[in-house]
């Protein structure tokens, strides 16, 4: 069983870069950007600090956070989850930290606001139950693969995502692209992420129904063969992948009312068509549909 204070001594183990502080289990697996690493080894050897936020993930079963992970001047989002035995040892650790010097895009020293909404109570007649949040996720997931402009989930009218610190829904900033001002329903009614090609290697390893909260895994694949294409409302789009490229991701959801309420990603780039290092609901972690 994982319980917040497992996960709050793992962290700080890690801000303290020293894996001996943690008690691992005997055949112990810890990722970093889904490549599987040596105790000890990547972040535990370059972090300086953890700041941790109130994106916070716990079943019974695992326990996960969001937060920023201090290399140095660096600041980057990370995703950290964790699976503990029934006598407290770690079996699991999973790292994504997407370093802006590293990754695309402008998420180097992101927003870090707190979202009090992750940690707001649901009330009971307000929970939807195991199946039914693992569904919804998933039909956001099978709306942004291929996206067409079809549903395939339901979205509060309140909710907005955050990607690697980066607002990509309701951003108030008006230099930003004005799909990253939309809603969470709207920019996918336009198909406008019509080249994720592949969401897949699809997991849900952490699902707390009292809280409706999901932690998810899965990479998005981007062939660059559709460089041009129209969104429903007849805009032409040129595509920003144009070559081979995947994400490996953790993403949290907020469901109340059996709608999505808030989403926090974080996701890093990796080899095109990376192999799933955990296992995944899909069955095929390496390729997902063709």
């Amino acid at each position: 069983m994982t319980t917040p204070h497992h996960l709050d001594d793992y962290l700080a183990a890690l801000a303290a870069s020293d894996p001996s502080r943690v008690p691992w289990a005997p055949g112990a697996v810890t990722t970093e950007n889904n490549v599987r690493l040596p105790i000890g080894d990547g972040a535990w050897q370059t972090v300086t600090d953890v700041d941790r936020l109130d994106v916070r993930i716990d079943d019974g079963r695992g326990a996960a956070v969001m937060g920023i992970l201090r290399e140095g001047d660096d600041w980057n989002p990370f995703f950290q989850r964790i699976l503990a035995d029934d006598t407290g040892r770690i079996v699991e650790s999973e790292l994504v930290v997407t370093r802006g010097k590293d990754a695309a895009g402008a998420f180097h020293n992101a927003d870090i606001a707190s979202r009090p909404e992750f940690a707001a109570a649901v009330a009971a007649e307000d929970r939807a139950d195991r199946a039914e949040l693992i569904a919804l996720v998933d039909g956001y997931f099978s709306t942004l693969q291929q996206n067409t402009g079809e549903i395939h989930t339901r979205f509060s009218e309140e909710c907005r995502r955050r990607e690697n610190g980066v607002w990509t829904t309701q951003n108030t900033d008006p230099n930003v692209p004005p799909t990253l001002r939309m809603d969470c329903r709207s920019s996918f009614e336009l198909g406008f992420f019509r080249s994720n090609e592949r969401v897949r290697g699809r997991r849900y390893p952490i699902v707390d129904v009292e809280t409706g909260l999901v932690l998810a895994g899965a990479f998005i694949d981007h062939s660059g063969r559709i460089k041009e294409y129209t969104l429903t409302d007849g805009q032409h789009m040129r595509s920003g992948f144009l070559r081979p490229h995947t994400y490996a991701m953790l993403e949290a959801f907020k469901i109340v009312r059996s709608e999505i309420v808030a989403i926090e990603a974080v996701f890093h780039p990796v080899p095109y068509r990376m192999e799933a290092a955990w296992p995944t609901v899909d069955g095929d972690g390496r390729t997902g549909d063709a």
